[in-house]
């Protein structure tokens, strides 16, 4: 959930870093119901899991919404609790128009397994270090010209301490723009000797990213399909349904330090633009589940 800016996905690839991803013109389609790159194999297992079937709506002693304006969760929107529910077995992120909210035209939904910002009692969040992490959503807005224009819902993971150093890393195991059709899974990291956020001590460049890659997801708002990294000490890997389209090995530039989830959809920004009178309201970014795996040797 980097501002991109002008930075262009061929300089995400310019630095030297082995990346893979999906030829152009594959298609994605979702077969996965119960199966999930999440699930005990032997290898990898299940140890922790959010469902979205309690009564009792969203698990506060987890999730947090991050309330409020002017941050990467809403953009041009108010994050609002009203926005962020469970109904139906889902999570429910629901942005719409409200003039007025926070002084601005659009309220949204977010929710962060982080105990900041304004959390309920008791609320202890929760990170992790190395595992894979799967996110089963269907996503806001339609393929439908214009329908989209201004949505980027995303599922991302950002350091627990918040410490804002030269190891400062991101992982966005999804994010999508204007409804284009593509999961876009991005890396991000400032290094030794790279460049850091303000106030960082780093030199050089102002950021570091990689890998960037993309997969086609034509169905993304009229079915459900999971979106996960696999993270190990010595690679990043990015599915959707279980098919891998990207891939990053980076000695040295790997994340080391625990990470918590963010689910979101923000509205406007500079990388999708503003939202305008075609953009469909309501829209809903509905979560089926979240689960993270881990190797034994994780915990």
């Amino acid at each position: 959930m980097l501002q991109r800016g002008s930075l262009s996905f061929a300089m995400l690839f310019s630095i030297g870093l082995a990346a893979t991803t999906t030829a152009a013109g594959g298609t994605l389609t979702s077969t996965l119901a119960a199966a999930s790159l999440c699930d005990d194999d032997g290898e990898w297992r299940l140890v922790w899991r959010d469902e979205f079937d309690s009564a009792a709506g969203l698990n506060t002693t987890t999730w947090t919404v991050p309330l409020g304006t002017g941050n990467s969760f809403g953009r041009e929107a108010n994050v609002t609790a009203a926005d962020t529910y469970v109904d139906d077995g889902n999570l429910v992120l629901r942005s719409r128009v409200l003039p007025g909210s926070g002084g601005k035209n659009w309220t949204t939904g977010a929710a962060i397994t982080h105990a900041r910002g304004s959390p309920a009692p008791g609320n202890v969040g929760a990170s992790w270090r190395y595992g894979r992490f799967c996110v089963r959503a269907k996503l806001p807005g339609s393929a439908a010209a214009g329908a989209s224009q201004g949505l980027w819902p995303a599922h991302w993971m950002v350091p627990a301490d918040h410490a804002r150093h030269c190891g400062y890393n991101e992982i966005d195991i999804m994010e999508m723009i204007n409804g284009d059709g593509r999961a876009h899974a991005t890396y991000w990291y400032w290094g030794p000797g790279g460049g850091g956020p303000p106030g960082s001590n780093c030199s050089g460049p102002p950021v570091r990213a990689g890998p960037s890659g993309t997969a086609p997801v034509p169905d993304f708002s009229a079915a459900y399909h999971e979106y996960a990294v696999e993270w190990t000490p010595t690679r990043l890997a990015f599915f959707v349904d279980g098919a891998a389209y990207a891939s990053f090995d980076g000695a040295g530039t790997l994340p080391v330090n625990d990470h918590y989830m963010m689910l979101n959809t923000a509205v406007g920004g500079g990388w999708p633009g503003s939202p305008n009178a075609s953009t469909e309201s309501p829209a809903f970014h509905l979560i089926d589940y979240v689960r993270v795996a881990q190797k034994p040797d994780y915990g």
